[in-house]
């Protein structure tokens, strides 16, 4: 089961320093949405939205198959600090050695006309959100096995000092204030 997925994440947009970035945001977005192609990714639909950026289904025209394909918004950039797209590879890199059942693996990153994105393992499926809207409230060991799903793949990540920022004391609105106060890298910020 796959608990890292490449779903937008729900976190609170960020005070944006300038209009410039605003304007930017939304037309770095409204291109991507019209572009059929990012980079060497053929746009085949529409998965989610959210304030990171927004997932789509894609297929790599290189390898021959489909692909959870997610614009990073400037924006995002932006709350990644001065390096932007340095921050998110670095990051990228770091997550894209995590090797584990419940994690989604991510394969790739780049950016393509200005616009950034992450490349993951598409799996085709329902969200945890949608089981319970369609089932209701789940049963007790449906409940323990999607737990312990998570906290294996959570302790894997830590393990090798790869954290969700939403598991950090100290932290405000899910994300620690200060990177440099904890020696861990962060998850989450890309997925």
């Amino acid at each position: 089961m796959h608990l890292f997925a490449a779903a937008p994440a729900g976190c609170a947009d960020d005070y944006l320093d300038s209009a410039s970035h605003a304007v930017r945001s939304s037309e770095t977005s409204a291109a991507a949405k019209s572009r059929r192609f990012i980079g060497r990714f053929e746009i085949l639909s529409t998965l989610g939205q959210g304030s990171q950026g927004t997932v789509y289904l894609a297929a790599d025209t290189r390898l021959g198959r489909q692909v959870a394909l997610k614009t990073v918004l400037p924006a995002f950039e932006a709350r990644l600090g001065r390096q932007g797209m340095a921050t998110l590879l670095q990051e990228a890199r770091m997550v894209s050695a995590l090797s584990h059942p419940n994690i989604v693996p991510l394969y790739d990153a780049g950016e393509d006309g200005g616009i950034s994105y992450l490349v993951f393992e598409f799996v085709q499926g329902r969200s945890l959100a949608d089981l319970i809207r369609e089932r209701g409230k789940l049963d007790i060991g449906q409940a323990a096995q999607i737990a312990l799903a998570l906290a294996q793949a959570v302790a894997y990540a830590h393990e090798r000092n790869v954290l969700h920022p939403g598991h950090q004391a100290g932290q405000r609105d899910g994300w620690s204030g200060r990177r440099e106060s904890n020696p861990r890298h962060q998850l989450g910020k890309l997925g």
